[in-house]
């Protein structure tokens, strides 16, 4: 392989993680072979195990009054961890557990029971029937190759007396595993093997690499399992091994929290109790967003402000990229304003808002060796990333170069973190409404921290403090609940800091289709509004108004939706029946707001998304297990987008039920059928539950400081089942209750039942 530019083999090792084998003969392995001893201390259960090399290592379980089983596991102690993500409200509870001559068993507040086998050792967890949930692996005879074969529990010996220790378990005929994050994989993982350790991809989303992967996964056979780690980890599912799940980490210790529940929903639950859930998302944010890379002026921005009224296109909120920035040489943000070429800010804003529209700032956590007076006082106070050698470190970006001008602002210094928010918070008083962090993932891996955490350690976790910074100043400046920041990396807990694009994207019907299933699985991490650049940032031969109009067709009903490329990208630049098909798209978005509000209301108590794969409101349905080219908009709405190339009519399949054309009510579908139908290039095939109602405005083509003149708009579809919606428009409560066929609406607006 060719090192670009000025990379080295370490820097491309470091952020391009190929994946190696866990399980290669090349390698020792020490294997948990039996229980030595236990002990209780301060409501945790020590297990003691014995090695495959007559070695000791400990579990350390524990349980969790959010229904979460804890489980360490380490033959070292284990050294200070960060885990400012985790909630600190969540408490162990009192153990409950039963030893026998062959088993430990503990029993959970949900009534199950995890089973600790002593010899051989093996970890099983029953449901409330006694059926198992998972287990670790146990099979023999594999002869020579024994503790090479996923082992279900033990270390992976490296040199220097360094060991990453592993687990493994069965996965069953029937048993279909979802998660790991923003991945651009398929949405069943059954099959992959991924490696999480976030990169920037530089428009790669055909491989490994991602922005936002997570050591995250759910089961269909209602568990799950986080890696709390912000280290590099490793998951083989059920490849090369085909009936085994086994993941490792870089760290010499697990740090398990284990879901279990009825279902993948009560388990999103979990894992956003555990790492945070959103309070609120401001309206606008739902609205339709612009952007360019790049606006090199206010000229430019005004011309496309003045083009989409002209064309009647309902603009909400725009975006600069980094042209805002003065003195710009190096991938950084140091904060000097651009008003050469945007004139005064506080006057650019103004007259932006004069238009009813919204401004966000493109921003990155990295500043330029460039003698300004920010660099001057960043450098003064010690507020830059150093390395191991007490230099100051460059960022590690990606594929693409050494940014040996460049440096790190270093969150973990609370100083740094308050300065870095105050510079935001400039920019709000000002007039800016919005921002769109960008990069974060460039850690190197020599940098040591200001908490003490080498690059290695800290990598992914850099991209949460970030984000927190991001938010918190957004949110102390506007208030809580009203804060959404476009974020591109993300890691564990960043979902509580509403606000994610998939990064950039390649114009093709096979990068669309890898966006939204990387877009659905990050959803089960309760990511609550999420899109892509619509059309693709990088234009390609590929490109063409088909593929054009279908990703706007998808883009317009993600809960994010904006218009992003490099170069001009606005649908009045091609022809009038792109133009067309966007405005009215971007109408139909306006209108389905509400639907959106009421979804993001629940996703605010319970953690689950309002795009979702259809697993999960289908979890038992062997087809709509597999189905990545539908998605659900709350439990509701379902869209069949076209994914391939001049197509005009698809198989959908319909889950349990009766199911309405969204357009028109009198068209219906019986559930657990595949019929193909019909989609001309002008329409988008959106179906809604017999049995439910869809709540949106009347008109799409509104300001949302007009919002409280609009009129709702009740659509029943079929006999509707009891129901209680209550969400936020306008920051005002809404609320509409159905009940024994008499419907009860309390709300600020005008509204009708159709």
């Amino acid at each position: 392989m060719s090192w670009t530019r000025n990379l080295k083999p370490e820097m491309m090792n470091h952020s391009f993680p190929i994946k190696q084998r866990i399980f290669d003969h090349n390698y020792e392995y020490c294997v948990a072979k039996h229980v030595s001893d236990l002990w209780e201390k301060n409501q945790v259960l020590h297990i003691e195990v014995t090695l495959s090399n007559f070695q000791k290592a400990t579990l350390e379980v524990s349980l969790l009054d959010i229904g979460v089983i804890n489980i360490k596991y380490s033959s070292k102690k284990r050294p200070p961890t960060f885990n400012e993500y985790l909630n600190s409200k969540v408490q162990k509870v009192p153990l409950n557990y039963q030893i026998y001559d062959d088993k430990i068993k503990i029993y959970t507040p949900q009534s199950e029971t995890l089973i600790v086998t002593k010899n051989p050792f093996k970890i099983t967890l029953l449901d409330k029937k006694n059926q198992p949930k998972f287990q670790t692996n146990d099979r023999s005879g594999y002869e020579f190759l024994a503790d090479h074969i996923n082992p279900g529990l033990g270390f992976k010996i490296q040199e220097a007396n360094y060991r990453q220790p592993f687990m493994s378990f069965w996965i069953e005929n029937d048993e279909k595993l979802y998660g790991l994050g923003e991945k651009f994989r398929p949405l069943v993982k059954n099959g992959v093997e991924s490696v999480i350790y976030n990169t920037d991809n530089s428009v790669v989303a055909n491989h490994d690499l991602a922005y936002n992967g997570l050591p995250l996964l759910y089961s269909t056979k209602n568990w799950g399992v986080l890696l709390n780690t912000g280290n590099k980890t490793t998951f083989e599912i059920g490849s090369p091994t085909t009936d085994a799940l086994s993941f490792l980490t870089d760290d010499e210790y697990l740090d398990l929290y284990f879901f279990t529940g009825d279902n993948i929903k009560e388990m999103i639950y979990q894992y956003t109790e555990l790492t945070g859930k959103i309070k609120a998302i401001p309206d606008s944010a739902y609205g339709i967003w612009l952007n360019r890379l790049y606006f090199h002026n206010y000229n430019e921005l005004a011309k496309e402000i003045a083009n989409a009224r002209q064309c009647s296109f309902p603009v909400d909120v725009i975006t600069l990229d980094p042209k805002w920035l003065k003195n710009r040489f190096t991938k950084s943000c140091n904060f000097e304003y651009n008003t050469d070429a945007f004139g005064n800010f506080n006057l650019m804003f103004t007259k932006v808002k004069d238009k009813n529209l919204k401004m966000c700032f493109w921003i990155n956590p990295y500043i330029q060796n460039d003698n300004s007076d920010n660099w001057k006082f960043l450098l003064k106070n010690n507020f830059l990333v150093k390395t191991t050698s007490n230099q100051f470190a460059h960022p590690w970006t990606g594929t693409e170069t050494y940014q040996e001008n460049n440096h790190l602002i270093d969150f973990t210094n609370p100083q740094a973190f308050q300065w870095y928010k105050e510079e935001l918070k400039k920019l709000f008083k000002l007039g800016l409404r919005y921002l769109k962090p960008d990069y974060g993932d460039g850690l190197p891996e020599d940098a040591l921290m200001y908490n003490g955490f080498t690059g290695k350690e800290f990598r992914q976790y850099y991209a949460y403090l970030y984000a927190k910074c991001c938010f918190e100043a957004s949110e102390e400046y506007f208030g809580i609940g009203n804060t959404m920041i476009l974020c591109r990396p993300g890691y564990i807990g960043t979902q509580k800091f509403p606000g994610k694009w998939s990064g950039d994207s390649i114009s093709n019907f096979r990068e669309l289709k890898n966006h939204l299933n990387a877009g659905l699985s990050l959803g089960l991490a309760g990511e609550i509004i999420w899109g892509t650049d619509i059309g693709g940032f990088k234009k390609t031969n590929d490109f063409t108004d088909d593929l054009f109009i279908r990703w706007i067709q998808i883009g317009m009903l993600t809960p994010f939706s904006r218009y992003h490329s490099i170069g001009k990208n606005e649908p009045w630049y091609f022809s009038n029946q792109v133009l067309d098909i966007a405005i009215k798209t971007a109408k139909l978005k306006k209108q389905l707001l509400p639907h959106y509000k009421i979804f993001e209301a629940l996703a605010a108590k319970t953690g689950v998304p309002i795009m979702r794969p259809l697993v999960l409101e289908n979890q038992n349905d062997a087809i709509a297990q597999k189905i990545d080219d539908q998605f659900y908009l709350g439990d509701t709405i379902m869209v069949a987008p076209i994914l391939t190339a001049n197509t005009t009519s698809r198989q959908v399949y319909f889950p349990k039920g009766i199911w309405r054309n969204f357009f028109d009510k009198s068209e219906f579908y019986f559930g657990e059928r595949v019929y193909n139908i019909e989609c001309p290039l002008t329409e988008t095939l959106i179906f809604v539950k017999d049995g439910s109602i869809v709540v949106t405005l009347e008109s799409g083509d509104y300001k949302f400081d007009d919002l409280n003149l609009q009129t709702l708009v009740i659509k029943k579809f079929g006999e509707i089942r009891d129901l209680v919606y209550k969400f936020k428009l306008n920051s005002e409560e809404q609320q509409i209750i159905f009940k024994n066929n008499n419907i009860s609406v309390l709300t600020n607006l005008k509204f009708k039942i159709i």
